[in-house]
């Protein structure tokens, strides 16, 4: 029972020091954004070409996330492939970000599901009424 206690103040205390540096972080930043934002369209008297240029770089951060996002599941995808298409398992996108592997191995049917954690569980199929777990 105290492990458990422990870990759950470990997992909490994690939780809140993750929580006071995104906001340490977040508020000076989204300050200095408003703050230049402002900055520019009142030194500018809003001129159509400032406000295009505060647009872009609003949006600027969350298209490079976006691309980082997408690039690091393909890369992933590339990657888990080069282990399990040789085996005969055919690979899907499941849950937006994570992978799927579905096809016969030695004749069996095999499904494989690779989520965040990381996470691998892997169903063969077989005749008998038990199940293993590792």
């Amino acid at each position: 029972m105290a492990t458990i206690v422990k870990d759950m103040g470990r997992g909490c205390g994690r939780a809140l020091v993750i929580r006071v540096v995104a906001v340490a972080i977040g508020v000076p930043l989204g300050l200095c954004g408003v703050v230049s934002t402002l900055l520019l369209v009142t030194t500018y008297d809003f001129q159509p070409w400032v406000l295009l240029v505060t647009a872009v770089l609003w949006l600027a951060p969350l298209f490079t996330a976006g691309a980082f996002l997408v690039g690091s599941a393909r890369w992933r995808a590339k990657k888990l492939d080069a282990l399990f298409v040789p085996l005969g398992l055919e690979g899907e996108a499941y849950m937006s970000l994570f992978r799927q592997y579905h096809g016969a191995v030695h004749g069996r049917r095999t499904d494989v599901y690779l989520w965040r954690g990381p996470y691998l569980q892997i169903e063969i199929a077989t005749a008998l009424q038990t199940r293993l777990g590792i």
